[in-house]
C-alpha cells in the first residue's frame, strides 16, 4: 500500500516533468530539422505538402453543433490528453502489472529513450518504452491494469477542449502510437469510440508479451503509418475531421475534410 501510494505520487509529479521535456524535445526536434538538408526530393516535398495544409485552431472551432453526423480521427496524447508525453502510463503498466523494480529500471532508462526519440526516431524512443514495460508481463495482466488503472488517470489529464469537440461527433476514431491494448478499454468505454488504430504488441501462445512490435503489423504508428492506418481502415471514405497536436500527425491529418489542431 505505502509503494502504491508513493509511485502514484510520484508518477503525477514526473507527468509534468516529462511533459515538459517532451515540449523541449518538441522545439530542438523541430529546429534540428529546419537545418538538415533532406536528401530525397520526394520527402521534401511531402513534408512542404503537410505544413502548408490549412489548420483549424481547435480553441476557435464550435464543438457542439451539428456534428452528430461528422466522422472524427484524433490522436491521443497531446490532443485528447493534455500530456503530450505517454511516459506516465508506460510506468503504470510497469508497476501495476510488473513490479516496483521494472518501474524502476523504466525510470533509469527514460533519459535514454528521451533522447532516442527527440534526435533519432519517434518510434525508436516508444520501442524502448514498450520493451522494457511489457516484455515478460502477462497479455492479461496489462489488460488488467488498462480496465482498471488507467482510466483514472485518462480521465484527469482529458484536454477540455479536445474533448468536447470529440464526444460532440457522432462517429469517434482513434490513431495513436501507443499500444493498442494499453488505451483500447479506456477509449471504447468511457469515450465511446468506434476503432482503435494503435501499436500492436508481439506475444508467445502462452500469453506473454515479448515486448516487441508485431511483426506483421505496421510497426509503431507515427507520421506515414498513421496515415496508412486511417487509410486502410477508412478505405474510399474521408473522415470529415483530423484532430492531431504535432507534425507526426500531419500525415492523417492530411487525408481529412477538416484539420484541426489542438493547443494546450
Amino acid at each position: 500500500m505505502f509503494w502504491r501510494r508513493w509511485f502514484c505520487c510520484n508518477m503525477m509529479l514526473n507527468m509534468g516533468f516529462f511533459s515538459k521535456y517532451h515540449h523541449a524535445g518538441g522545439d530542438l526536434q523541430h529546429a534540428r530539422r529546419r537545418r538538415r538538408r533532406r536528401p530525397a526530393a520526394a520527402a521534401a516535398a511531402a513534408a512542404d505538402h503537410h505544413d502548408k495544409l490549412p489548420f483549424d485552431v481547435i480553441n476557435n472551432c464550435r464543438k457542439d453543433v451539428g456534428r452528430e453526423a461528422q466522422t472524427i480521427v484524433s490522436d491521443l496524447d497531446g490532443t485528447l490528453l493534455r500530456s503530450r508525453s505517454s511516459f506516465p502510463y508506460f510506468m503504470l503498466i510497469a508497476f501495476e502489472a510488473g513490479s516496483p523494480l521494472r518501474a524502476a529500471i523504466l525510470l533509469l532508462l527514460s533519459p535514454l529513450a528521451w533522447l532516442v526519440y527527440n534526435f533519432v526516431s519517434e518510434s525508436a524512443g516508444i520501442k524502448i518504452l514498450i520493451f522494457v514495460s511489457f516484455a515478460g508481463l502477462k497479455v492479461s495482466a496489462i489488460e488488467s491494469v488498462a480496465r482498471g488503472v488507467l482510466p483514472k488517470f485518462y480521465l484527469e489529464d482529458m484536454h477540455s477542449s479536445s474533448y468536447s469537440l470529440f464526444v460532440a461527433c457522432g462517429r469517434r476514431y482513434v490513431v495513436t502510437a501507443n499500444p493498442r491494448i494499453m488505451v483500447e478499454p479506456f477509449l471504447k468505454e468511457y469515450l465511446d469510440v468506434e476503432a482503435v488504430m494503435g501499436t500492436e504488441i508481439q506475444a508467445t501462445s502462452g500469453g506473454f508479451a515479448t515486448g516487441f512490435v508485431a511483426a506483421e503489423s505496421s510497426g509503431v504508428l507515427v507520421g506515414m503509418n498513421k496515415r496508412s492506418a486511417v487509410k486502410n481502415l477508412f478505405a474510399d471514405d474521408t473522415p470529415d475531421i483530423g484532430l492531431g497536436d504535432r507534425e507526426s500527425d500531419y500525415p492523417f491529418m492530411s487525408i481529412c475534410k477538416v484539420r484541426i489542431k489542438a493547443s494546450l
